[in-house]
């Protein structure tokens, strides 16, 4: 209200009906209506308040909001409530955003079905409501934010909806590069760094996509800054264990890479390199692949292609955990960052990291960060390693 506004707050109101608080209760919360207050400016701060609507005749009332999001799940469009929210959200033209949620036993859709569901279930031509087409092109005019529930890859859904909302902010059209740093949450999963000497990730040339994924983990470590080029080494599993070979330094680990194509080259050579890493004491790691795009299938699938001596003892291929790899950039950070965790990488200590980020800072042009919410030397550290390192605490 006129309060707020004096105080130098601006709001963004996402009013979100029952349907989507189900689905959205990390954002939402179980109360009516909860409020964040985000540091942005040295002159006020940017406050996001989540509404609950309950009275399902106001519906229309979305309009009202400066920003619209809505959580897509089978049937959404099937309801003519939830379409009147759509509607009346294009016909005041609002910033629209969207999640959809990815758990089949939950509703989970595809964006294709979803934009098929438009098509069945749009009014034909009626006066007053936008085509199939318009919908498609505002619902989707990005793609929706995937929306996972386990806790870590939960977390990168709930930063990526904020990034979406906050950018819809006065403040942040005028500043956009305000946020190219992202955003920090408690509890998200740190970098991970291998210790000294660093691993061999070893991969066998039969298992097609396996090296590409090791090739992933090693820019992943890179790009987290958690450790050099040359301390995550891949390498064939067959020169390692070819007579004479000398050992590579460091630990060891076979990646094993899931998808429909696994166990199915010619002369079993991939089961024949399992049998013999195990037997060998190699440490195996397995990563199921969810990209339908890279040959994503149900896990299920393996019990048929892998052969009954790895899924019987001594073996027991399958009674170790396989990381899921998804598809979207962030979620599948997280991924390999489960992997490399699995391989004995260790958490980065927050010590290390303000070690390396005040070596950052001092050496930067003229100690400068940029424009931050906060002043002084320490508010800016904090600032820059929730952005840049984001398993670190601000406190």
């Amino acid at each position: 209200g006129d309060r707020t506004a004096r105080a130098g707050v601006e709001n963004v109101i996402l009013l979100l009906p029952t349907r989507s608080t189900a689905g959205l209760r990390p954002l939402a919360g179980a109360a009516p209506a909860r409020s964040w207050v985000i540091p942005g400016r040295r002159s006020g701060r940017q406050q996001i308040s989540a509404v609950n609507l309950e009275d399902i005749g106001k519906l229309e009332e979305v309009a009202d909001a400066a920003v619209v999001l809505f959580f897509l799940s089978s049937g959404y469009f099937a309801s003519r409530n939830c379409r009147r929210e759509v509607y009346a959200a294009l016909a005041r033209n609002r910033p629209i955003e969207a999640a959809i949620e990815a758990d089949k036993d939950k509703g989970g859709a595809t964006v294709e079905e979803m934009q098929a569901e438009i098509r069945r279930c749009s009014a034909a031509q009626a006066i007053g409501i936008p085509s199939a087409d318009a919908v498609i092109a505002r619902v989707f005019a990005r793609d929706p934010v995937p929306w996972l529930r386990l806790h870590d890859y939960q977390v990168v859904s709930l930063k990526e909806i904020a990034l979406r909302v906050l950018r819809h902010l006065p403040y942040y059209v005028s500043n956009p590069g305000g946020l190219d740093r992202g955003l920090a949450l408690p509890g998200e999963l740190p970098p991970f760094r291998f210790p000294p000497p660093g691993i061999t990730v070893l991969v066998c040339d039969a298992n097609v996509g396996a090296r590409e994924v090791a090739e992933e983990i090693r820019a992943t470590t890179i790009a987290d800054r958690s450790n050099s080029a040359g301390t995550v080494m891949v390498d064939d599993v067959g020169a390692v264990f070819a007579a004479g070979a000398a050992p590579p330094p460091g630990a060891v680990a076979l990646l094993v890479y899931l998808n429909e194509s696994a166990f199915t080259d010619a002369g079993g050579v991939l089961a024949a390199t399992l049998r013999r890493a195990m037997d060998a004491g190699v440490p195996i790691a397995l990563v199921h692949e969810l990209d339908e795009e890279r040959g994503a299938c149900v896990f299920a699938r393996y019990f048929d292609q892998a052969p009954d001596v790895l899924q019987q003892p001594p073996y027991k291929l399958f009674d170790r955990m396989a990381v899921y790899l998804y598809p979207s950039a962030g979620h599948r950070k997280i991924s390999l960052r489960h992997v490399m965790r699995d391989l004995g990488a260790e958490p980065v200590a927050k010590a290390h990291l303000f070690a390396r980020l005040s070596r950052a800072i001092t050496s930067s042009s003229g100690g400068s960060l940029g424009e931050f919410p906060g002043r002084g030397y320490r508010e800016r550290m904090r600032h820059h390693l929730c952005a840049c390192c984001p398993g670190a605490s601000r406190s």
